[in-house]
């Protein structure tokens, strides 16, 4: 799983029922949803916590590379710069815009992430409870 770089605070707030968190990149804070953690399953937290993570680290790449050197221009950095161009042309609400929300870049490579993630998780959860049995 992604490792949250120093400096991120993680929190919990009661939010609309339709949001179950946030990445603030100005703030530098993961806010989780008082309701999935308390009601929601253990697939929907896992998912929630890493999809919030990517953000985490999708904004860090995106700071942190230095976009005036040449070798940013090869194809190993294609993802990091759709990225860059998605923060550059203005980040979409959800309650903005759903779908243009739902298919811009940071999004659905979070969304990406966070459901192979949860997979994997899951299966080391699973192998865990087989032994037990």
């Amino acid at each position: 799983m992604l490792g949250v770089p120093d400096g991120t605070e993680i929190t919990v707030q009661p939010l609309d029922e339709d949001r179950l968190g946030y990445y603030s990149a100005a703030s530098r804070q993961i806010v989780l949803s008082r309701s999935v953690l308390e009601s929601g399953s253990a697939q929907e937290t896992m998912d929630t916590i890493a999809h919030e993570a990517f953000h985490v680290q999708q904004a860090y790449v995106v700071e942190n590379i230095d976009w005036d050197d040449a070798a940013t221009q090869a194809a190993y950095y294609d993802q990091a710069r759709r990225w860059l161009r998605n923060y550059q042309n203005g980040y979409v609400s959800g309650e903005e815009d759903i779908l243009g929300y739902y298919f811009q870049p940071v999004e659905i490579d979070a969304r990406a992430y966070a459901a192979e993630e949860t997979e994997r998780l899951q299966g080391l959860i699973d192998k865990e409870l087989q032994k037990e049995t």
